[in-house]
């Protein structure tokens, strides 16, 4: 996540944020006395929260290559974000929860483009669940938008927040340590290397725990290694057992990627959690389907191009790089890095003979790669999950001396259809990069739809509204 510049001042103005309920509470414990800040999150048990989050930075982007011996510095790009998230969340069992989204609104402003994510109504309701291999999350009426899902995906989950609760009893001044399978939910990486992050119980009275957490995580996200430097106040509610504010302060470093640019910033993040009886806007049936409702293994999210005409189902590996009139790029990345760069063009629609189409696509798949092309490895064609009718061809070759697979697809529609146009696609990978593309490009291609492009829509619209139609 983006961060917000944070000040050289901020441990003491944190700090202030807690006096007042402190003070409230009644006078401290001795020092040698220990309490329980274990989390009691009781199935059943509901909470209102509330997120508040400021991101202030630079987006950091190589420029274009030039004649020079020493490479041009990075381009600096102003990012800022401000978000407000309202949510009603209810405990289903251990480190997994419902959630539904009373407000989602956010600002985002890169250099002086502005976009506002939001939540479609039908997504607010979702599973959360949070455990020692990281974070996953859905919607129950159907996917979300990978915009959506990011939304979403914030640092510093509730659930996350609960974990950092110690098992054992502790004094005023102890400290406790958090482990890198704890900090993963809390941060949202992908994986960590370095996690040196420890918490502190400050003070303590009869209602009221304040917590200071501070440290560093080294790790990996969307394929790149970034930086963490971790400061955050936090309450506890003895009767309660759980976390009930948040001041958090993180400064990020984090280098460019091959699906994200590099960024340096810092977030400040404000939670607050409020015990509440029921929810108006939370009801018994939405509950209950909540709690039926799985959480898939590898979380998936939805695309839809309308310049392109074409939705598609995929996990979170794929990324939409660039999009320009009927052609689009994407690259699957992994934690290690780049697997696999694509391209998709929109084709304009054509008869397929059964008999001759296969061989057609092959003789295309030859001019597009040239000379380089060496041999064809496999070809095969089948209908996808939504009718489409696919052809497929593995060629193989050698670019600059580095052996090279290109895996192409011819996307069409079914017979019949009110679509009529094509979707191209190209996957180009390294031969030794192919066994982490394993099948992935296959199962992209084989949950496409093709749907009515943005011209289309015009189209209909002025046709529904008694515009005349120039053929």
């Amino acid at each position: 996540m983006l961060r917000l510049l944070m000040l050289a001042t901020m441990p003491l103005l944190l700090s202030a944020l807690f006096l007042s309920a402190l003070a409230s509470g009644g006078e401290a414990p001795l020092a040698d006395d220990s309490v329980d800040l274990s989390s009691r999150s009781e199935v059943g048990r509901a909470r209102a929260v509330s997120v508040h989050l400021k991101v202030g930075g630079h987006l950091q982007t190589s420029p274009p290559p030039t004649d020079r011996l020493a490479p041009p510095p990075p381009l600096d790009t102003p990012v800022a974000v401000d978000a407000d998230l309202q949510y009603t969340e209810v405990f289903l069992r251990e480190n997994a929860s419902a959630r539904f989204y009373d407000q989602v609104k956010a600002t985002v402003q890169v250099g002086s483009a502005t976009t506002l994510p939001t939540l479609r109504e039908d997504r607010r309701l979702v599973v959360v669940q949070v455990n020692r291999q990281g974070k996953r999350l859905r919607a129950v009426e159907g996917l979300l938008h990978r915009q959506e899902f990011e939304t979403l995906d914030l640092l510093a989950d509730s659930l996350a927040i609960d974990a950092l609760l110690p098992d054992q009893p502790v004094a005023p001044g102890s400290s406790w340590e958090h482990d890198a399978a704890t900090m993963l939910g809390f941060v949202g990486l992908e994986s960590i290397d370095v996690c040196e992050v420890r918490s502190l119980l400050v003070e303590t009275n009869e209602q009221f725990a304040r917590c200071r957490m501070t440290g560093v995580v080294h790790g990996r996200a969307h394929g790149a290694t970034l930086e963490l430097e971790i400061d955050a106040n936090y309450l506890v509610d003895h009767q309660r057992g759980g976390v009930t504010q948040m001041s958090l302060a993180v400064r990020e470093n984090r280098e460019s990627g091959p699906a994200r640019p590099g960024f340096k910033g810092v977030v400040n993040l404000e939670y607050k959690a409020t015990p509440v009886e029921g929810s108006a806007s939370f009801t018994e049936a939405m509950l209950k389907k909540a709690s039926r409702h799985p959480l898939l293994k590898t979380p998936l999210v939805e695309t839809e191009n309308f310049a392109l005409g074409f939705a598609a189902t995929h996990d979170l590996a794929w990324y939409a790089t660039g999009s320009h009139g009927h052609s689009m790029t994407l690259r699957r990345v992994e934690d290690e890095g780049l697997v696999a760069h694509g391209n998709l063009l929109r084709l304009p629609a054509k008869r397929l003979d059964p008999k001759q189409a296969l061989a057609d696509f092959r003789a295309d798949t030859a001019r597009m790669i040239g000379d380089a092309m060496t041999h064809l490895i496999s070809e095969e064609q089948w209908t996808n999950t939504h009718g489409c009718r696919v052809m497929a061809i593995v060629a193989e070759g050698e670019v600059a001396g580095v052996p090279i697979e290109w895996h192409t697809f011819l996307v069409a529609p079914p017979e019949g259809a009110a679509v009529t146009h094509r979707l191209a696609l190209t996957f180009t990978v390294e031969k030794s990069e192919s066994g982490r593309l394993a099948r992935h490009d296959r199962q992209f291609v084989d949950r496409i739809e093709l749907i009515r492009t943005s011209a289309d829509r015009k189209t209909a619209g002025r046709s529904l509204s008694g515009e005349k139609l120039v053929h």
